[in-house]
């Protein structure tokens, strides 16, 4: 095998060890501290996000035997929200804040909540700047994938001509695997901006939005790719030895 076969190989296995390994042992390592004033409540909708419109109507009827009347009373309510700012980010419980937990309890069952991730709406007018720069980091990782796209595109059409053992369709799959690499990189690098930049924006009573790695699927199948592409060189080696020797 050539030496891009034992490099991409060496690396997978690398790759695939260190994640077995990270999900064994994992362990947490953060700092956290009590905010003045947390509080989080369940309440009814402000009007910095929106009203609701609440509408009574009475029904009146009478009962079987007609001696008396009956009054039925339904309440409907339409809500309009305002525009918002919206971004679902990782949270994880503050344990600064010991003597805070939120629970559940319905018909007498009761359990502890532990959120892991929370849609966060923020009034238009609040940290505009900030989400706007979120916006422009989210399109960024949408560059690597429109360039995958074409690729796989091109070698779609290469496999439905028969074109499978040819140099030019390994060279746009070892692409498209650095692609796959190219794009965990920058999500991981776009995510930990992202995160700062929330810190400064948003706070969650009793939770904070720490920084999670982006799946390392995309690093697995990239190598992977890059791996194959080398197998089909090496296919169309042997083909054509074997062509010479007839």
């Amino acid at each position: 095998m050539n030496k891009k076969f034992k490099i991409y190989s060496v690396l997978l296995a690398i790759v695939l060890v260190g994640t077995v390994i990270s999900n064994t042992f994992h362990r947490e390592n953060y700092s956290s501290i009590m905010r003045e004033g947390e509080v989080l409540i369940q309440d009814s909708l402000t009007e910095e996000f929106g009203k609701v419109d609440r509408k009574t109507t009475v029904l009146h009827g009478k009962t079987v035997d007609g001696k008396r009347d009956t009054i039925i009373t339904t309440t409907s309510w339409n809500v309009q929200f305002k525009p918002t700012f919206e971004v679902t980010v990782p949270v994880r419980p503050n344990h600064a804040a010991t003597d805070k937990f939120l629970y559940s309890n319905v018909d007498g069952q009761s359990c502890m909540v532990e959120m892991q991730k929370v849609k966060l709406k923020v009034p238009m007018e609040k940290g505009s700047n900030t989400f706007n720069i979120l916006f422009a980091l989210s399109i960024c990782l949408w560059l690597p994938f429109l360039w995958l796209l074409v690729i796989i595109l091109k070698v779609i059409r290469s496999v439905y001509k028969g074109e499978i053992f040819v140099t030019q369709i390994a060279k746009r799959l070892e692409t498209a695997g650095w692609l796959l690499v190219a794009f965990w990189l920058l999500a991981n690098v776009l995510s930990y901006i992202q995160i700062l930049l929330l810190r400064k924006t948003v706070m969650i009573a009793y939770y904070n939005i720490p920084w999670e790695s982006a799946s390392i699927f995309y690093i697995v199948f990239g190598l992977v790719l890059m791996i194959i592409s080398q197998i089909i060189l090496k296919g169309k080696d042997l083909k054509d030895e074997q062509e010479l020797t007839i």
